[in-house]
């Protein structure tokens, strides 16, 4: 009888850390900087759910413009700091590069942020290409945009997005812009930032072969559980590689690919072949792909691909705004 007693006592203490693991994991809505709009404030659905987003659009124009939806990268995150005073104006910067080209831009937040329902941390990147297609097309359905002309631009994990969404969706999608981002599987990802964090913080080259042996066995196996249990947003994306679903091959449009010299996060030398790979393989002779000299992972001008102290608000280098003002996606 105590036994039993005993381990009746075991598995309810079992159920509880296993329920409170769950209630401490669940992802909670978050409202980041969700008093400060930005343009005309609205909500489109994607996939049954709510989606909050803010609508500019530029100078007056005689005719219908082109529209670009911007997608964000990862974590819990809002576009909306980028227009909080001394923050670094990440996507106020990118928004204005691309009014001053005569587009219109839709920026999106992603689920779980300020107004959107449901949570980024349940997502699959498919399913946040879900969201940025539901963009696209609550843009060519507005009076003032041309329809045959809407495109997506993400940066960092958002970029993963607007190249999945290109592929998934070509039908309704006119162009890319593939902002510093990846190309490489998450598992690589993830070991690329890593082992320039050793390497930052003085770790000789056999010691990160060493780390990164290790830290792959860790990613492998995570990702083969991930397979069949789901635990944490990381079990949602880790198995996904661009390179095995052959996105960057089925992207028809044509693509604006920049990335920063001195990215530690998107290496450059390990993401640029990729791309021209599948793009070559696909038959896509629309792409242009820029280096930013020295920039970094948000295109400011560094010294290292390591942490340097920043005095004030960067900017981003000049060689960026050239870049997007150069490029036309319907010549």
């Amino acid at each position: 009888m105590v036994k039993k007693r005993i381990a009746l006592v075991g598995l309810l203490v079992v159920v509880v850390l296993v329920v409170a693991l769950f209630v401490l994991m669940a992802p909670r809505h978050v409202m980041i900087d969700d008093d400060m709009p930005v343009g005309e404030e609205v909500v489109l659905t994607s996939r049954g759910t709510p989606l909050a987003a803010s609508f500019l659009k530029p100078g007056v124009a005689a005719r219908r413009v082109p529209g670009v939806v911007m997608i964000v990268g990862s974590g819990s995150y809002s576009y909306r700091s980028s227009w909080r005073p001394g923050e670094f104006p990440l996507w106020k910067s990118i928004s204005e590069a691309f009014l001053a080209k005569g587009y219109a831009v839709l920026l999106l937040e992603k689920k779980g942020v300020n107004r959107s329902g449901g949570h980024w941390e349940t997502q699959t990147f498919h399913d946040r290409a879900g969201d940025a297609i539901a963009g696209v097309r609550y843009l060519r359905g507005r009076p003032e945009i041309d329809p045959a002309r809407v495109g997506v631009c993400g940066h960092s994990q958002g970029g993963w997005i607007a190249q999945l969404a290109a592929a998934e969706d070509p039908g309704e999608i006119a162009f890319v812009a593939n902002l510093a981002g990846p190309n490489v599987s998450v598992k690589r990802q993830v070991l690329d930032d890593q082992e320039y964090e050793w390497r930052c913080a003085g770790v000789g080259e056999d010691g990160i072969a060493s780390k990164s042996r290790w830290l792959r066995r860790k990613l492998d196996v995570y990702g083969t559980i991930s397979r069949a249990v789901r635990i944490g947003a990381l079990s949602r994306i880790i198995n996904y590689d661009p390179e095995a679903e052959n996105v960057p091959a089925r992207i028809a449009c044509p693509i604006l690919a920049i990335y920063g010299e001195y990215d530690r996060l998107v290496l450059p030398e390990g993401n640029i072949p990729l791309l021209e790979q599948g793009l070559r393989a696909g038959g896509n002779t629309r792409s242009r792909i820029v280096v930013v000299p020295k920039g970094s992972h948000g295109f400011i001008r560094k010294t290292t691909r390591c942490p340097e102290p920043v005095d004030g608000v960067p900017a981003m280098a000049p060689e960026f705004f050239q870049a997007v003002a150069g490029w036309d996606p319907f010549a």
